[in-house]
């Protein structure tokens, strides 16, 4: 009976590992501790490693016939460590063919993240308006010229189109402390001058984008998408230089069209 019973939990903590793996492979999102998510690449890697681990245990446990485990009860350390790779590989392979390819230009793409609140934010419930996104590092160098630039043109653009409901601002930060990444953006007023402030665990979106050459790799960094969350410009380093001007044409250019 009692070797029943045990039975019968193992299955279910089985049952509940391959549950939370398989939601992290659809979803791209897992929950790990107190703090919050994983998401990105890591979420898939280990939602590789809870659905064949699960799936292992029930095999074990269950003495399941399997071509690949031929004696569940003598798998040795290493075909464990094999198994889990190809959990892991799984996993990645699963992330490359969803999210790891970089987006071209002028490509449809779509995203999410989560807000100072915990919510869930989309790129595409903004279908149908302008997106200007940056990303940002809430520690930059206090005496940075290029971070002085930077805020000035983004300030005046943001005042530019705050009654324009057709274009929408979003700041993303690399950094995922919502208490650190709240003080900074309070500091500078960011919330109160129209940004929506999102907080991208991981690099997980930042590294969809993220080009050796052309697209973006440091910070501050900007994405402009069309009402059809096509993206239409990005910029690295040094993007303020061109000053709100270049932005502000292509920004009304976008909004007084209608694709």
């Amino acid at each position: 009976m009692d070797s029943t019973i045990s039975k019968v939990i193992m299955v279910l903590i089985s049952g509940f590992m391959i549950f939370v793996g398989v939601r992290a492979l659809v979803t791209g999102e897992m929950i790990t501790t107190r703090a919050g998510l994983t998401e990105g690449k890591m979420a898939y890697i280990f939602g590789g490693l809870l659905v064949t681990g699960g799936l292992l245990m029930i095999v074990k446990v269950l003495k399941i016939p399997c071509p690949f485990v031929h004696d569940p009860d003598g798998l040795s350390i290493q075909q464990m460590g094999m198994i889990a790779v190809v959990g892991a590989l799984l996993g990645y392979g699963i992330f490359m063919a969803r999210e790891g390819c970089q987006p071209a230009m002028g490509q449809q793409v779509d995203f999410s993240l989560r807000s100072l609140d915990g919510e869930k934010v989309k790129l595409s419930d903004y279908a149908g308006k302008v997106v200007f996104t940056k990303f940002f590092s809430p520690i930059p160098p206090p005496k940075c010229p290029n971070f002085k630039r930077a805020k000035a043109m983004e300030a005046a653009l943001t005042s530019t189109f705050a009654e324009n409901d057709d274009v929408v601002f979003l700041a993303v930060s690399t950094s995922s402390n919502a208490r650190s990444v709240k003080a900074f953006v309070d500091k500078w007023g960011w919330e109160e001058q129209g940004w929506t402030i999102l907080l991208d665990r991981g690099d997980a979106v930042y590294s969809r984008f993220y080009d050796d050459g052309d697209g973006i790799h440091t910070y501050p960094a900007y994405l402009i998408f069309d009402r059809q969350s096509r993206i239409i410009h990005s910029t690295a380093e040094g993007g303020a230089h061109q000053g709100e001007g270049k932005y502000q044409e292509l920004l009304e250019s976008l909004a007084n069209s209608s694709y």
